[in-house]
């Protein structure tokens, strides 16, 4: 395979400049086709329409997405390392925007690869000096508006950045290694609000902390919360265990004692996320589930969109007759909410009832027990525009669909 995407670039490229593999599915292409950048980005396009083809490799039929980086001698470096860094770079950058695109390098790549790499220091400076804060965002029973449950979130103000996203640090924190010791101090410090919340004759309702899969594939989760929970005198039937539907995938059945460990010592297990991943109903099945979640990106245009309300209504009767609650998450609109109402939807959370909110902030919502929706967003500002960066010369290819004669 690797062979016949070396001669399909070298038959787009021809005697405007030679290819080199340099490791794995990675091309660099040394190129000379005028004094423009327009040719390049034609040259690129052309690249990944020819990849692209239909491709037979023995008895199967491969079709290959690419995604190209592209740097310019002289602007981008005067030797080949800078501009072989600096492509490696617009690589990175269009693997982001996902398969089948390019990008031509700019500084600001560079700016942005440097912030990532000092935000994966500072994060460990942030873990280990307690800089990392916890907000919380209320669950409202739909029909009541009674606050039923919270959700803990992790919020990072750096003191030079600002604040850092969780889409930022946290798969930083993943790819660091990270990921179990954050997720274990979050699991103390909602213990310890809980606790300080009680402390202050408050009722507290339930509290769920995002997992993740790393975290329940390695030993002693059951040990932490039960320690958690013991050193802060809290119930543990307190707290509620947040895993993504994607997650789930990566599980496998010496994590099926664990996760039932947890539900007998009275934690809750909630599915995040849910319809965007790729579990089964077997899956639903092996993995007993106390909360199912749906992803906020059938809630958004549920109300002009028949294919997310029909998604809706059977998820809620899928979830109730296998004996699970339901939340809907990224509410907004009360429009949305009478929808969820009627489909029988058990919790709402979003921006309709309440953001996120500090510890002291959200324990005064607990003592009221109780939100009165508000419309805060209206469907026109909620349109959000997706612009699609396609730009190149670095090269990467990827497989993404096989099939046999027989299928």
């Amino acid at each position: 395979m690797l062979e016949k995407i070396a001669e399909r670039l070298q038959e787009v490229i021809g005697k405007h400049g030679t290819v080199y593999r340099v490791g794995g599915d990675e091309f660099v292409a040394l190129v000379k086709y005028g004094e423009k950048r327009e040719p390049y980005v034609q040259l690129a396009q052309q690249i990944m329409e020819v990849i692209g083809r239909k491709m037979e490799v023995e008895e199967y039929e491969v079709f290959i997405t690419t995604s190209i980086g592209l740097s310019f001698y002289p602007n981008d470096g005067e030797d080949p390392d800078t501009l072989f860094q600096v492509a490696e770079v617009a690589l990175s950058r269009a693997k982001e925007f996902g398969k089948n695109n390019c990008q031509i390098y700019v500084s600001s790549m560079k700016r942005s690869t440097f912030k990532m790499y000092h935000l994966e220091k500072e994060l460990r400076k942030a873990l280990k000096n307690e800089y990392l804060s916890i907000e919380y965002q209320p669950r409202i029973e739909a029909n009541t508006n009674q606050i039923v449950g919270a959700e803990a979130l992790l919020r990072w103000h750096h003191p030079e950045w600002g604040t850092v996203l969780p889409s930022e640090f946290i798969p930083l924190a993943e790819e660091g290694g990270l990921i179990n010791e954050i997720g274990d101090w979050v699991i103390r410090k909602v213990c310890e609000q809980i606790h300080e919340w009680q402390s202050q004759n408050i009722e507290v309702p339930t509290i769920s902390i995002n997992i993740s899969a790393k975290r329940f594939l390695k030993k002693g989760l059951y040990e932490t919360i039960l320690q958690a929970t013991t050193d802060h005198q809290i119930e543990p039937s307190q707290l509620e265990m947040e895993i993504t539907e994607l997650s789930l995938l990566l599980l496998n059945d010496l994590v099926l004692e664990q996760w039932r460990k947890l539900q007998n010592l009275g934690v809750r297990i909630a599915l995040d996320d849910f319809g965007t991943g790729y579990s089964s109903i077997n899956s639903l099945r092996k993995y007993p589930i106390d909360t199912l979640k749906i992803d906020r990106s059938f809630i958004q245009y549920l109300e002009e969109n028949v294919i997310d309300q029909a998604i809706i209504k059977a998820l809620i009767e899928m979830a109730h007759a296998m004996g699970t609650r339901v939340v809907a998450e990224g509410v907004e609109t009360k429009s949305q909410l009478q929808f969820l109402q009627q489909c029988r939807c058990d919790e709402i959370q979003g921006f309709l009832f309440s953001k996120s909110l500090p510890g002291k902030e959200i324990g005064q919502l607990f003592i009221q027990k109780m939100v009165i929706p508000q419309e805060m967003i209206s469907s026109e500002k909620r349109k959000t525009f997706n612009p699609i960066h396609r730009i190149l010369l670095f090269v990467t290819c990827h497989p993404i669909k096989q099939t046999t004669d027989n299928e």
